[in-house]
């Protein structure tokens, strides 16, 4: 069985995503990884200093305003697109060829491809700590960082379902953000009104752990708990001096390897 991925990106999270790439392709047994789909948000400029592979594909979008930090305009049409793009995706693969949603400010520190499990149609991940209740009001068990799509007609539908379920978040005005939201609410109807359809939960601490690094950690996530008032360069080295290793010894996460100082030199030129 191969896999794929599809995440989003834009200039302003490029070092993450160069960081992503650098690490997947470094860790993970690249046989097994049919396509890497990055929908490219004016990141054009930055592409040659991901690594040199024919299975990276990049899809345009319709994007085109700067996308000044989390939470802001920019970042929210993104967030959009996202289950619309994914479902185009998905008709690109083989049929149930699984293509994982992965955010693009993640660290893949081991592979994860024994995760991927068919039975399920998709899996998601379990938020690990701290399950909340949302500004839209909706109990949050689990985190929009990873899904994988197994079963290629489950996925489509719930696709279709999540992306109007964010529509009609923000036509009601609810505070942002609204991509786990409405994925929460969707996951808890499927539960309720189609129990024949499976649903798999891999913890957030394995698959896209918050900021903290634990010995069965696959994937470290740098989440965001900022806004628009830090610049992108001030965003991103934030979060890299704040991630934590809890409970392991040494934890090589190759930061050095994967950002590039041209690119990084470059990119921050672009926010002086």
């Amino acid at each position: 069985m191969k896999y794929n991925i599809f995440t989003v990106c834009n200039k302003a999270y490029f070092p993450f995503l160069s960081v992503f790439m650098n690490s997947l392709f470094r860790k993970c047994d690249t046989s097994k990884i049919g396509s890497v789909f990055i929908a490219d948000i004016e990141i054009s400029a930055f592409r040659k200093f991901l690594p040199p592979s024919d299975k990276i594909k990049f899809l345009d979008t319709s994007i085109k305003d700067a996308f000044s930090g989390v939470h802001s305009d920019g970042w929210y049409k993104a967030t959009q697109q996202k289950t619309e793009l994914l479902g185009w995706v998905l008709s690109q693969v083989p049929e149930n060829e699984p293509v994982l949603l992965m955010d693009s400010d993640l660290v893949v520190l081991s592979d994860f491809f024994d995760l991927i499990d068919p039975r399920y149609a998709m899996q998601f991940t379990e938020i690990y700590q701290n399950k909340h209740m949302a500004n839209a009001g909706i109990y949050l068990n689990q985190i929009a960082c990873f899904v994988s799509c197994n079963n290629t007609e489950v996925s489509r539908t719930f696709l279709r379902d999540w992306g109007a379920g964010i529509n009609r978040l923000k036509v009601k005005g609810a505070g942002r953000p609204h991509e786990t939201p409405a994925m929460n609410r969707v996951i808890r109807e499927y539960q309720l009104e189609k129990p024949a359809v499976k649903f798999g939960f891999i913890s957030e601490r394995l698959i896209c752990s918050d900021m903290t690094v634990f010995p069965d950690t696959r994937i470290l996530h740098l989440k965001s708990s900022s806004t628009t008032v830090m610049s992108p360069p001030e965003n991103f080295i934030d979060r890299i001096n704040k991630i934590k290793v809890c409970g392991v010894s040494a934890v090589d996460l190759g930061f050095d390897q994967y950002v590039d100082f041209e690119m990084f030199r470059l990119w921050c030129s672009e926010y002086d």
